[in-house]
C-alpha cells in the first residue's frame, strides 16, 4: 500500500500487487477511496478482503472511517466511523486477527489530543488504551 501520492491531481489510494512485486507501480493500478471526495489513509488485508481507513474530505478531518471491502474492492461490505483523526493513523492485525487502530482523538483545534488504541472485530470496537499526548516543545538546545 502506498498511502501518499505526490501529485495534487491524484487522491491518495492503495495498490494491490503480488508479494513478489518490487519497486514503483504504475499509476494505473492505484485504487481510490470508495467514497467520492474521500482519501485512503491506510489499508491492510483481512479475511473477507481489504480493510482501509479513509478520511473525508481529506486526511486531517475527523472522524476517520473504517471500510471493509469485498475482496480487493471497489465494492464495500460495510463502513463505520472510528471517532479518531485519520492523519497518522496506523493499522495492524494482532495475533488473534483483530484489527488494531492507533490514532489521536482530534486533528487539532479545541481540546488536547489523546492517543487511542482500538481493537476491531468486524464492526465492533473495544478501546484498548487511551493516554495523553503532551505537547513536545524544545525548551532549550545546546
Amino acid at each position: 500500500m502506498f498511502p501518499d501520492q505526490r501529485s495534487t491531481a491524484d487522491d491518495p489510494g492503495y495498490v494491490v500487487v503480488s508479494a513478489e512485486a518490487d519497486g514503483p507501480q504504475p499509476r494505473s493500478v492505484v485504487r481510490r477511496a470508495p467514497e467520492n471526495g474521500c482519501v485512503v489513509v491506510g489499508a491492510v488485508f483481512a479475511g473477507p478482503g481489504i480493510q482501509l481507513v479513509e478520511g473525508c474530505p481529506d486526511a486531517v478531518t475527523a472522524p476517520a472511517r473504517l471500510v471493509q471491502l469485498l475482496g480487493a474492492g471497489p465494492r464495500v461490505q460495510w463502513s463505520v466511523d472510528t471517532g479518531l483523526c485519520p492523519n497518522g493513523m496506523t493499522l495492524a492485525h494482532d495475533p488473534d486477527g483483530k484489527l488494531l487502530l492507533t490514532a489521536t482523538t482530534t486533528c487539532g483545534g479545541e481540546g488536547g489530543p489523546f492517543d487511542v488504541v482500538q481493537s476491531w472485530s468486524g464492526q465492533s470496537v473495544r478501546e484498548v488504551a487511551r493516554y495523553v499526548n503532551p505537547a513536545q516543545l524544545v525548551a532549550s538546545a545546546g
